[in-house]
């Protein structure tokens, strides 16, 4: 009752201090100090590619040794970005994107081989998973607010309707 929803997806976060949005739903392993919030579970990621990449390629090359498509510099802060950079030659990284979709739109269409949000990838018969998730690369999902929101009834009702939702998405770790 009396909730409104707008869906904003980009790789900017809105200010809950400030009160561009009264509660997220975040992808982070360090959630704010000053917001409270939940956990509800975590993401995985994997390296994927394509059926079609694979055709020209055997899937058990060394990771150095693939075509590899990355993050750019706005989602350097993930930990896939520093994994990649650890373990693949600048070079081999043929293409990037300013989005998680969009690598996984790279990865599909047999640009290379990348890190991939498991609930994404394994929407999509085309893709394989070349090795088991890294869990170093788990992204906690987190339901976030401002603490003087906390006992706004919209407000809680929301919350304790996602959570329940998203506690039980068998996409996510719990």
């Amino acid at each position: 009752p009396q909730v409104t929803l707008q869906l904003v997806i980009n790789n900017s976060f809105l200010s809950l201090t400030q009160r561009e949005a009264d509660m997220a739903v975040r992808g982070s392993n360090r959630p704010p100090d000053n917001l409270i919030g939940r956990c509800v579970g975590r993401i995985q990621t994997a390296v994927y590619a394509s059926r079609a990449y694979l055709a020209d390629k055997p899937a058990q090359l060394p990771w150095a040794e693939h075509l590899w498509v990355g993050a750019d510099e706005s989602l350097a802060h993930l930990e896939q970005s520093a994994w990649l950079a650890a373990q693949v030659p600048e070079e081999r990284v043929l293409t990037r994107s300013d989005s998680l979709v969009g690598m996984l739109e790279c990865v599909r269409q047999g640009m290379g081989v990348g890190l991939l949000l498991c609930p994404l990838a394994q929407a999509h018969a085309e893709l394989v998973r070349l090795a088991d998730a890294e869990p170093a690369l788990d992204t906690q999902v987190w339901l976030l607010s401002h603490p003087d929101l906390r006992k706004v009834a919209r407000i809680r009702a929301l919350g304790d309707f996602l959570y329940q939702r998203l506690s039980a998405d068998p996409r996510l770790v719990h």
